[in-house]
């Protein structure tokens, strides 16, 4: 199963018992599978061409490499467990929940870490102080994104670059879209970051 640790406002996924295939979803250099554990082969999969090379260099058991995850490159069913460490907030979560779905088998399991609302707020709050009027734009974005997710289950790319996708999410939202995903048994297991588990079902 997979547990955590928290570390003040971070947590970190813990690796145990009979999970032997385990997917991390926007890896960056593969830091949260290495302090998840070693009994089981790490796979992860990121855009950041630098990140997976560093962590190719720090961490060269695990198997990194490019992909987005709005279309993981693995069978279905080819992983007993799948996290992300708050990666998921930056992507098209109604577009790569099922994905992650698809490529967990039947009874396998998922660690999500998402950003609340409150963590945009306090970004905000410090964007308009220090007068960032393109950062205060951007995080008027994320925030009404993160009310579209949190009401409509989807989100949008922001209008300016097309290329970012950000949103805050909510217990009930992201619930909901991993229940609409095929996950079952979905739990809140802590408030900051939000970490959700949940099942395949």
């Amino acid at each position: 199963m997979i547990t955590h640790e928290q570390e003040g406002t971070r947590a970190w996924p813990v690796v145990a018992g009979e999970l032997r295939r385990v997917l991390d979803v926007g890896c960056g250099n593969g830091d949260a599978l290495a302090r998840a554990g070693t009994d089981f082969l790490a796979v992860g999969i990121d855009i950041d061409h630098d990140a997976l090379r560093t962590g190719s260099e720090l961490f060269p058991r695990h198997r990194l490499c490019r992909a987005t995850a709005e279309a993981l490159p693995f069978k279905d069913g080819a992983f007993d467990a799948a996290l992300s460490r708050v990666a998921l907030p930056l992507m098209d979560i109604s577009t790569v929940l099922p994905e992650i779905a698809r490529v967990v088998r039947r009874g396998g399991e998922v660690w999500l870490a998402f950003h609340r609302v409150s963590y945009v707020r306090a970004e905000l709050r410090k964007s308009v102080r220090a007068l960032n009027v393109v950062r205060t734009v951007y995080l008027g974005y994320v925030l009404l994104n993160g009310l579209v997710f949190h009401f409509g289950g989807t989100t949008f790319r922001f209008p300016l670059n097309r290329t970012y996708s950000e949103s805050f999410q909510t217990e009930r939202g992201v619930t909901r879209a991993l229940v609409r995903a095929g996950f079952r048994d979905v739990r809140v297991v802590e408030n900051v970051p939000l970490v959700v588990t949940g099942r395949r079902s």
